[in-house]
């Protein structure tokens, strides 16, 4: 499978504003880890900088319920997997998981690294109300388009879902319903692919993307990835499917 990194942006960005409706989520390292029941521990990046851990050797709830979402089949439903250069057993393993066909599967650094600036630069442009799924530092956050709904989440994710699931998937079911052929934006870590599965199930009339940190430089107000600095190895990494 070879997919150019710059093309595949503007394919999918492309796909976001035709408006028809789509699920897009996001999965690399820490949510294979997860699902594989893996250690994510006090030196991860996942805790470093997004606050988030799971220090047992053991398939948390959260894991287990974000392989349930890897078995979607139908057209709209895209998934943004590990890409070779950044975790080629993450990939390899995902790819035996997906049963979507090729143009259903893409990068999941797709808004970032090198393609980070071309993101920043349609964000700037958006025209479109959209309902914004995010850490809860995000109601504060300044965005470049309209926000016209807003859900709060938690950092410690792991135990946030543990703790709290049936009152999470009531409360994406009404988020999902609160609108129709509206855009979400959900940048919530590995909660936002059971987010996005949940509110897809509720309501398949719109669009659910998972950015992810790329638009961290909104919700915190300050720039949290390397990728975000120009010069940087990343700012200018184009990866490789």
């Amino acid at each position: 499978m070879t997919k150019d990194f710059t093309a595949e942006f503007h394919r999918m960005w492309g796909r976001i504003l035709s408006r028809k409706p789509m699920a897009y989520g996001r999965y690399a390292d820490g949510e294979v880890a997860l699902m594989q029941g893996r250690r994510v521990d006090h030196t991860s990046q996942a805790f470093q900088v997004d606050r988030w851990d799971s220090i047992g050797n053991e398939l948390t709830l959260l894991g287990k319920d974000l392989r349930e979402t890897l078995y979607h089949i139908e057209p709209e439903y895209y998934y943004a997997i590990s890409c070779q250069c950044c975790d080629s057993k993450g990939q390899e393993w995902l790819l035996k998981e997906i049963k979507q066909p090729e143009e259903n599967i893409t990068y999941s650094n797709l808004w970032i690294n090198r393609n980070y600036k071309h993101f920043m630069e349609q964000i700037e442009k958006m025209t479109e109300p959209i309902y914004l799924i995010s850490n809860k530092q995000g109601s504060e956050g300044l965005y470049p388009f309209d926000v016209c709904g807003f859900y709060p989440t938690e950092n410690q994710c792991v135990s946030y879902w543990k703790n709290n699931k049936p009152e999470i998937i009531s409360d994406m079911t009404s988020a999902a319903k609160a609108f129709n052929n509206t855009l979400y934006f959900i940048s919530a870590g590995p909660l936002s692919e059971v987010f996005i599965h949940h509110l897809w199930l509720s309501n398949p009339t719109n669009r659910y993307i998972d950015v992810g940190s790329a638009i961290d430089e909104f919700v915190h107000l300050h720039k949290t990835r390397s990728f975000m600095i120009e010069g940087s190895q990343y700012f200018n990494k184009e990866c490789e499917f």
